[in-house]
């Protein structure tokens, strides 16, 4: 592994240069490059957030071809696809509730094109589909679908005439370079009463408060720049113009596992024990579904959130 150019920033939210250094942290998932990374919170928004970024040179580095989320039913084989598929048709309603039957939805940060497979499928047919991802590896997925795919950075796309009436961010809004953007350029590409919902890892949780330091899954380091709280996130839709609908926190046992994994292999030096807690591994995903469910019902809190913000 080499050293990767990184560049330092401040703080995306309000621009400050003060902070509290919480955590120095390597890719320990991937191993993509050598390099130490500083995750630290702003001292006057609380943002938490990646110092020393990655040049958007260093993108096809630190998201090889084998990264997971173009290849996640391989990945994670029969089973836990099919619950993975499960999970995906809940979403499915929650956006048609939001939608409605006709309705332009894109999908940011598609990967491969699974949540978009299962609206083509289950959803209303009068709805146009579009799926965004900077990495090409994704629209061969999208192509095999027949669902249109833009392969742009986000944060770059000219609509033209095309108004979405649902932008849909799963996971991705802590992967961009500018998030404070790419929130106001929703709002401005979203139709009269349009719906933007975001999932996002959240830094309220026992996960968290036990692997903060270096091993925390949530880190997904150094591809997370930015990671939120609720207090966090809403004031910047809120301060672009979206009326918060709802704010929940959903179940999360993939930072379980990473932050397991991460912590036998490089701690402990037991790579083979850590195989035990990849998602692959049923009765893992299992156990820390299991986790999170108890803490969700005793704090309401797990360490991804969902918020759904309206165009008003």
């Amino acid at each position: 592994m080499k050293e990767i150019k990184t560049r330092i920033v401040n703080c995306n939210s309000c621009s400050s240069n003060q902070f509290q250094t919480l955590a120095h942290v390597k890719d320990y998932g991937l191993k993509t490059c050598s390099n130490v990374f500083e995750y630290v919170e702003c001292e006057t928004c609380s943002l938490i957030y990646l110092r020393n970024r990655p040049l958007l040179e260093e993108l096809d580095t630190i998201y090889p071809q084998t990264y997971s989320t173009y290849s996640y039913n391989d990945y994670l084989g029969p089973i836990l696809t099919k619950a993975r598929s499960y999970v995906q048709k809940k979403k499915m309603l929650a956006i048609q509730k939001y939608a409605g039957e006709k309705a332009t939805v894109v999908d940011v940060g598609c990967g491969n094109g699974e949540l978009l497979r299962i609206l083509k499928t289950y959803g209303p047919s009068q709805w146009e589909l579009i799926g965004v991802d900077f990495s090409p590896h994704s629209f061969e997925h999208l192509g095999q679908l027949g669902i249109r795919g833009i392969n742009q950075r986000y944060e770059e796309i000219q609509w033209g005439s095309v108004q979405p009436t649902v932008v849909i961010m799963n996971q991705v809004i802590e992967h961009l370079d500018d998030p404070k953007l790419a929130i106001q350029k929703t709002y401005e590409y979203l139709s009269k009463n349009g719906v933007f919902i975001l999932e996002t890892p959240s830094a309220h949780s026992w996960d968290y408060s036990l692997f903060k330091k270096k091993y925390w899954g949530g880190w997904h380091c150094p591809r997370h720049w930015n990671i939120y709280r609720p207090e966090t996130l809403t004031p910047l839709l809120v301060d672009s113009g979206f009326k918060i609908e709802k704010v929940e926190f959903i179940l999360n046992p993939y930072a379980w596992l990473h932050s397991f994994q991460y912590f036998i292999k490089d701690r402990l030096g037991f790579p083979k024990l850590a195989s035990l807690f990849q998602e692959s591994v049923f009765l893992s995903t299992s156990f820390f579904s299991f986790i999170d469910l108890i803490q969700l019902k005793l704090f309401g809190r797990t360490s991804n959130m969902r918020i759904i913000a309206r165009k008003v």
